[in-house]
């Protein structure tokens, strides 16, 4: 079948080289701004763990004292805004949802709240024009004012906006240089490509991952990005639970016993559900029986027939548990689905659903890749 989609392949490779082209050459046109602009991006199609990376990148400007960053900068987040309803230019505000803006960016607006702008638009360009324009009008009148730092969410493609910084993520499972481009494999672009990025990240990595195997693919990517080029390795990590509505912690294990029974149930729409479904079965299988596993698309608009197909199966488990005398149903989700299904849970299922916070780690030389980030910008 792959052989059948070559020429396919082939036409998107001339295609997307010749785009490149026009822009080495300053046939087309990009634009640099007078500010540091930092890019998180990808050469796959989707889930190699932006979103968690660019939360990591604002917690570190927010929290970071030594180098004065906070003090510094304005912090703000442009994203295209994919899956939304809406077009142009949106600021986030309490008023706005995933379906105005999208999901990753409600997520970062419901994290950081008003301490950073997060911001939609299709055209980057446009969109940091406007983020200068309102950075302006906010600081007019302040005696100390602070300059613009934009991060981009997934813009390695988008080069009409000029970056200080290109962060390229390739997810261990699906590493960027045993990939094809579209629509053979889920390669944006050609494997060359990559040499666009000042720092490649290999994400989603195994908490055992050997250092000779981080040599080894270090030595594959750069074959592609450059000898040189700084490779760095992180991994996903989860929080403890978190009820939707009420926002309070719960530690699903602790002060159970052991000898009762445990019922949860899984719900995803993500890229990757697979990974979401290892990590419960590591860590609650000891004392939970996971039921089922609601699998939706990446990006899933959920309706509430959705919901009441999971209410449904709730109100036949908690049957079976009467009879069966086992107890304590739970609903877990992951953090990007939560934004979309808050305003859609009736109230009997309120204080069973949760969703667990997504953060990443690196595997070893953290500091060395925020020095090197502040040094660039």
């Amino acid at each position: 079948m792959k052989f059948l989609l070559l020429p396919f392949m082939w036409l998107f490779v001339l295609i997307t080289k010749f785009r490149n082209f026009l822009y080495d050459k300053n046939i087309l046109k990009t634009t640099y701004f007078d500010f540091p602009i930092i890019n998180v991006g990808n050469l796959t199609v989707g889930g190699t763990g932006k979103t968690p990376h660019v939360e990591f990148l604002v917690r570190f400007f927010l929290d970071n004292k030594d180098e004065n960053i906070s003090e510094k900068y304005q912090i703000n987040v442009l994203s295209r805004g994919y899956g939304r309803k809406t077009k142009g230019f949106l600021l986030a505000n309490n008023d706005t949802s995933a379906t105005t803006i999208g999901d990753e960016p409600q997520q970062y607006f419901e994290k950081f709240g008003e301490k950073i702008n997060v911001v939609v638009c299709e055209n980057r360009v446009l969109g940091a024009n406007l983020i200068q324009n309102l950075h302006l009008k906010n600081n007019q009148n302040l005696h100390q004012k602070k300059q613009n730092l934009i991060i981009l969410d997934d813009a390695f493609q988008h080069r009409a906006i000029g970056r200080k910084v290109n962060i390229l993520l390739t997810d261990y499972k699906r590493l960027f240089y045993d990939d094809f481009p579209f629509p053979v494999g889920r390669l944006r672009e050609q494997r060359k490509n990559a040499q666009r990025a000042d720092f490649v990240i290999v994400s989603k990595c195994s908490g055992t991952i050997s250092k000779d195997e981080m040599n080894t693919i270090q030595a594959h990517i750069r074959l592609y990005a450059g000898i040189e080029k700084p490779v760095f390795f992180t991994k996903i990590t989860y929080g403890n639970p978190i009820n939707l509505i009420s926002n309070l912690e719960e530690n699903f294990i602790k002060n159970q016993e052991i000898n009762k029974n445990f019922n949860l149930i899984l719900l995803s729409g993500i890229a990757q559900p697979q990974l979401f479904e290892d990590f419960c079965k590591e860590n609650f299988s000891q004392k939970y029986n996971i039921e089922k596993h609601f699998i939706f698309p990446d990006h899933h608009k959920y309706t509430h027939k959705n919901i009441n197909e999971i209410a449904h199966f709730v109100e036949n488990l908690e049957k079976n548990i009467t009879q069966n005398g086992t107890q304590n149903i739970k609903i877990l989700t992951t953090e990007k689905d939560a934004v979309k299904l808050r305003k859609l849970l009736p109230q009997k299922l309120e204080s069973i659903f949760y969703y667990l916070p997504i953060m990443v780690d690196f595997i070893e030389k953290k500091e060395e890749f925020l020095q090197l980030l502040v040094n660039k910008i």
